[in-house]
């Protein structure tokens, strides 16, 4: 066994310091990891939470697209069978008429002086 100096009493003394550092400072490591779990965890909730709005956006505009062409193919399905029972050619009606030219005397904007 190694002779009692002074060297060796500092040495001990300095490894039990540190042993007794390592040991007291444990459940603060464990609080803070279980803070920063916690925190991950809020941090994936709330992300979850915005896709999910996100997707039921995406999901209304596709909607609503989807009605808007059911509603426009009720209307030419009402003018077809609307020139049909007339005894009418259909196709005049369901043409976008032609929209009117604004005459140009020196205006950029018809009705603005």
């Amino acid at each position: 066994m190694a002779d009692t100096t002074e060297m060796n009493s500092q040495v001990t003394d300095a490894v039990s310091q540190d042993g007794l550092l390592v040991a007291g400072s444990a459940p603060a490591h464990a609080a803070g990891h279980g803070y920063e779990v916690m925190a991950h965890s809020t941090g994936l909730s709330f992300q979850n939470t915005i896709n999910a709005q996100q997707q039921g956006v995406v999901q209304g505009n596709v909607e609503a697209v989807l009605l808007t062409q059911h509603l426009l193919g009720l209307v030419s399905a009402q003018v077809g069978a609307a020139a049909s029972i007339a005894g009418q050619d259909a196709s005049p009606l369901l043409r976008r008429q032609p929209r009117r030219q604004a005459r140009r005397h020196g205006r950029r904007h018809p009705g603005r002086p």
